[in-house]
C-alpha cells in the first residue's frame, strides 16, 4: 500500500496552478440536490452555470456533488461561479493533501479522509479525500471517483428523514462528515477481525505467511492512522467555530462527530498495539518452534553418541572374543538397544522431551 502520492508533476509551478495529483482519469459529474422541508430537486447537471437559479434561491439548502476530478475545467468553472481561489482548488486537485479545516471569506473549507472497505477486493481498505465548501446557503463536495459513501445521506433528503430537510446548510455539512466518520467503524470492525483471526494462526501455525499478514495489518493500520489523526483535527476546528457558518445549535452536532473520531483513533492505536504483541507472540512462537528442534536433534544425537562409541570399538581391525561368540552379534545389537533405550528412559524422566 503506497502511504504518498508523487508530487514531482507540480516542481516549478506557481501557487494555485490546478494540475490533479494521483487523480485517476475518470469523467467529472455533477449532481444537485436542492431542498428544503416542503420541497426537494434531485437531479444531474451538465455544468454548474446550470445550477445557478438553484443556489440564488435562498428559501432552500443546495448540495452540489462533484464526481472526478480529471477534468480541471470543470472545477476551474465551480471555482469561477463561487469566487473560490485557485489555491483553494489546488488544494482540492491534490488527492494526497493533509485533511485541513479552514475559515475562508465567506464560507469553510475542509478535506477529509474516508475510509472504506473495497468492493472489488474485500481484503483490502480504499481510501478517498473528499472536499467540502460550506456557504450560507450551499454545500459543494469534491470527490474522487464513484462511490456510494454519500448515499445514506440522499436516501434521508429524498424519504424527508431526520433533521436535514428541516435544517440548514451546516447541518447538512455535519451530516456529510458524520457519514465519512461513520465508516471508518467498518473498516475497524474489519480490521479487528482479520487480528483476531490472526492470533489464531499464530497459535495453531507460525510460518511465513503470519509474518506477511502481520505487515501487511500493520501497514493499513499506519494508513488508517495517518487519515484518521487529521480528520480528528479538522473536526475540532469546526467544533471552535463560532462565526455564521456554522451555527451555535449545530455545534454539539459537531462535537459528536468529533467525539466519534477520537474513539477511532482510540481504537487504531488499540489495534497498532495488538499487533505489536502479536509481533512478538509470533516472535516467541518461532524461537519456541526452533528450540523444540534443536531439543529433538539434541536427543536425537544424544542417543547416537554411545552407539556410535559401541559400532567404532567393534569396528576396529582386531580379533576380539566375541567374534568366535555364537551370539555375539546378537549381543552387541542388544546392548545398544538397550543403551538407546535406557537414556530414552532417563530422558523421559526428566522431562527433556
Amino acid at each position: 500500500m503506497k502511504l504518498f502520492k508523487s508530487r514531482v508533476s507540480k516542481v516549478d509551478l506557481p501557487p494555485g496552478a490546478l494540475m490533479p495529483i494521483g487523480v485517476e482519469n475518470r469523467p467529472t459529474r455533477i449532481f444537485l440536490t436542492h431542498f428544503n422541508e416542503t420541497r426537494l430537486t434531485s437531479l444531474e447537471v451538465g455544468d454548474v452555470e446550470t445550477c445557478e437559479p438553484y443556489i440564488t434561491d435562498s428559501t432552500c439548502v443546495t448540495w452540489l456533488d462533484i464526481e472526478g476530478l480529471s477534468d480541471t475545467q470543470s472545477v476551474e468553472q465551480v471555482g469561477r461561479f463561487f469566487e473560490i481561489s485557485p489555491v483553494w482548488l489546488e488544494d482540492v486537485l491534490n488527492t494526497d493533501h493533509r485533511p485541513k479545516a479552514e475559515y475562508l471569506e465567506d464560507m469553510v473549507f475542509a478535506i477529509l479522509r474516508s475510509a472504506t472497505l473495497d468492493e472489488k477486493h474485500i481484503d483490502r481498505y480504499k481510501f478517498e479525500q473528499i472536499s467540502m465548501f460550506l456557504g450560507d446557503t450551499f454545500v459543494i463536495t469534491f470527490r474522487e471517483g464513484p462511490s456510494k459513501i454519500f448515499e445514506p445521506i440522499r436516501k434521508r433528503i429524498e424519504k424527508g428523514l431526520g433533521r436535514i430537510r428541516r435544517r440548514s446548510a451546516d447541518y447538512l455539512f455535519y451530516s456529510l462528515i458524520d457519514c465519512i466518520a461513520d465508516k471508518y467503524f467498518l473498516v475497524l470492525d474489519d480490521l479487528s477481525k482479520s487480528i483476531e483471526t490472526l492470533e489464531t494462526s499464530i497459535h495453531d501455525n507460525a510460518d511465513v505467511k503470519v509474518a506477511t499478514e502481520i505487515q501487511l495489518l500493520n501497514t493499513r493500520c499506519m494508513a488508517l492512522r495517518r487519515a484518521a489523526i487529521p480528520f480528528r483535527d479538522t473536526v475540532a476546528k469546526l467544533c471552535g467555530a463560532r462565526r455564521n457558518e456554522i451555527k451555535a445549535e449545530n455545534i454539539i452536532y459537531y462535537q459528536d462527530a468529533y467525539e466519534s473520531m477520537l474513539e477511532v483513533v482510540e481504537q487504531v492505536g488499540h489495534s497498532r498495539e495488538m499487533l505489536t504483541s502479536l509481533q512478538q507472540l509470533y516472535a516467541n512462537r518461532v524461537s519456541q518452534k526452533l528450540n523444540e528442534i534443536i531439543k529433538f536433534l539434541t536427543v536425537f544425537t544424544s542417543i547416537f553418541i554411545p552407539l556410535t562409541y559401541i559400532v567404532g570399538i567393534y569396528g576396529m581391525n582386531f580379533d576380539m572374543p566375541e567374534f568366535h561368540w555364537e551370539y555375539g552379534y546378537t549381543a552387541v545389537w542388544a546392548a545398544m538397544i538397550s543403551v538407546a533405550g535406557g537414556m530414552l528412559g532417563i530422558f523421559k524422566l526428566r522431562g527433556w522431551y
